[in-house]
């Protein structure tokens, strides 16, 4: 069975979308929000190629939107590794891993 997994970076996105979310709309919002998140990455483990392939990022990534944020992974073989849940204004370009080494992070299980 595939799995899903975070890589470091991801966890701390997750974290801070918990957080503003929280201080913003408060915690029902945070929850269905995350709930809602954890419906997708379901998805996605189960369609992987339904997101699209972001050739002009490092390792050509697939992107695929959730409300206000798009997640950035890397399908393989035995696993789906999220790279990064970014809000649908920032730049991946600056935000996302430049180099193998760091796409290679060991991600979180």
């Amino acid at each position: 069975m595939r799995t899903l997994e975070y890589t470091d970076t991801a966890e701390a996105d997750l974290v801070g979308i918990v957080q503003t979310t929280i201080e913003t709309w408060g915690t029902d919002q945070a929850t269905r929000y995350i709930n809602g998140l954890e419906r997708v990455t379901g998805r996605l483990l189960e369609h992987p190629a339904i997101g699209a392939i972001r050739e002009d990022l490092e390792g050509s990534p697939r992107a695929f939107p959730y409300q206000s944020h798009i997640l950035y992974y890397r399908n393989e073989p035995e696993r789906l590794v999220v790279l990064r849940v970014l809000h649908k204004r920032m730049d991946p370009q600056v935000q996302m891993p430049r180099t193998q080494s760091e796409l290679d992070q060991p991600p979180q299980v």
